[in-house]
């Protein structure tokens, strides 16, 4: 008797975690770099983020459990994360527009209060210094010109 190979949840979404990367290995060679530029280039974190995201996708399809698919995917398609990856896309599409300060801070808001937090002063406080902080470190921490206005 022929025994039919089935997909779980799990693997479902490891394969679209691994389209996902080879997405982002696509978008992320066609970055513009500075072939003079001494340290790391624009394209090293985005790269690095693909090959860590094609890992966990092969990971969750090799170790996948029998997680009912409604369970899997819910998570997905809810509207808390549907709305933080239309965040994210936006922030993508707009990154070399706008100041990454300013990109950065809104991003950080927009997606906190997607997310539930309703607390204001941590609303005025984590993005702030989230997107100063990581602007502080990757301008001056790994040289990586990041766009500003000023």
């Amino acid at each position: 008797m022929r025994q039919c190979f089935t997909l779980r949840s799990d693997q479902v979404l490891g394969i679209f975690i691994i389209i996902f990367s080879v997405v982002l290995v696509i978008m992320g060679a066609c970055i513009d770099i500075n072939p003079n530029q001494q340290t790391l280039s624009a394209r090293f974190f985005p790269l690095l983020l693909a090959a860590i995201l094609f890992l966990l996708g092969l990971i969750l399809i090799l170790k996948a459990e029998a997680t009912p698919f409604t369970q899997s995917i819910s998570a997905i398609l809810n509207l808390r994360s549907f709305s933080v990856s239309v965040l994210l896309l936006s922030y993508y599409l707009s990154f070399r527009h706008i100041d990454f300060r300013v990109g950065s801070w809104f991003f950080m808001l927009a997606s906190m209060w997607v997310l539930g937090s309703r607390n204001t002063l941590e609303l005025l406080i984590v993005p702030l210094l989230t997107s100063l902080l990581v602007f502080l470190l990757f301008r001056y921490g790994f040289n990586v010109l990041l766009p500003v206005w000023i």
